[in-house]
């Protein structure tokens, strides 16, 4: 695995994207970083400071993890709380695409159960 120097963000960056909104279980899905947090282009890893929550997460795996690619079982991992309704977070650095880009994959215990909240801390320029 590479290790990288992230530099640090003076102000985190936020997206109304990933505010904590409702999600249920979805499929490997991209995040465009420079569009959706601002990032720039030639990053090849984020920090991110993760935090989530599912509403049946005492009874159900609950996470999200992030690649540069689809995630696997390797991938960098967040998991909910194993209270219900409870937030747990954690910081993890993910590796982008060759865009800058992630992709993340979510298992929720049902329909718009599972509440993620992201913010970019740091990067890694290329």
């Amino acid at each position: 695995m590479p290790r990288w120097v992230i530099l640090p963000q003076a102000s985190r960056l936020t997206s109304t994207a990933w505010d904590g909104d409702a999600r249920s279980t979805t499929s490997p899905t991209k995040i465009d970083m420079s569009a959706v947090f601002g990032t720039p282009a030639n990053i090849d890893a984020v920090l991110l400071q993760v935090k989530l929550r599912d509403s049946a997460s005492v009874s159900t795996m609950c996470y999200i993890r992030f690649d540069e690619s689809a995630p696997g079982s390797t991938s960098p991992i967040a998991r909910a709380s194993d209270i219900n309704d409870r937030w747990a977070g954690t910081q993890i650095v993910v590796p982008t695409d060759a865009n800058g880009d992630i992709y993340f994959e979510c298992a929720a215990s049902g329909a718009n159960t599972l509440n993620v909240i992201l913010q970019v801390h740091g990067y890694h320029l290329r």
